[in-house]
């Protein structure tokens, strides 16, 4: 029995015509190619597609918008945390015994102090500033542990899904500021990814790409 395809949607008749089995139900896809036709010669194909850009497009915006009402308070979180950690790093300073330890100290550092400057520079609305930003924040997407080391980059906050090589699938939320490299430590293979800064990250990308259309509009 073949279906009364004058009740389908344009996206329902789409998905049928796609998934429909010509060799065993040719008189159905017929029947949708027919009705997808008379819509057309009828207008109401071109209405619906119209209503589901609309749609789309509006979904869109509201996303847009949300990012855009949330980047100051991203800018202020990268000054506070990156501010918090510099002072907190200069009064708890650690021993720095060798060039290594040395060295990781000053990278980190320098990356707080660059994650501040990327919150001053999307608060005075400067392009450069949301691209600097993502990139800082993209060293925070992932952390690596192995028997040989451990690194993890953390402004402030994470949030991590992580795998293990012996199987274990766990999830972790932390407060943990500054750059961590050390080694030695026993314990499986294991990659985490920050699903916080996932989320600053795209939030980011999404307000950029409201101030490039702005921009754009003028």
């Amino acid at each position: 029995m073949t279906p009364d395809y004058t009740q389908y949607s344009l996206a329902e008749l789409q998905e049928a015509l796609g998934i429909v089995d010509e060799r065993r139900y040719p008189e159905n896809k017929a029947a949708i190619e027919v009705e997808i036709q008379a819509r057309i010669d009828s207008g109401a194909y071109a209405e619906q597609e119209q209503a589901q850009k609309e749609q789309h497009e509006a979904t869109a915006k509201k996303r847009i918008d949300l990012a855009r009402k949330l980047k100051p308070y991203i800018a202020k979180y990268l000054i506070g945390t990156g501010a918090f950690v510099l002072v907190w790093n200069i009064l708890q300073r650690p021993a720095l015994d060798g060039a290594f330890q040395t060295a990781v100290f000053v990278i980190g550092m320098l990356y707080m102090l660059g994650t501040v400057i990327s919150g001053l520079a999307i608060h005075m609305r400067k392009d450069w500033g949301t691209t600097l930003a993502i990139g800082l924040l993209c060293v925070q997407l992932v952390e690596i542990a192995s028997t040989a080391f451990t690194i993890k980059v953390l402004s402030a906050l994470g949030a991590y899904v992580s795998l293990s090589s012996n199987g274990d699938i766990g999830f972790n939320a932390s407060f943990q500021p500054g750059v961590f490299v050390t080694a030695g430590i026993p314990q499986p293979f294991t990659i985490g990814v920050n699903l916080f800064v996932v989320w600053l990250i795209y939030l980011l990308v999404k307000a950029g790409k409201a101030t490039d259309e702005s921009q754009a509009g003028d």
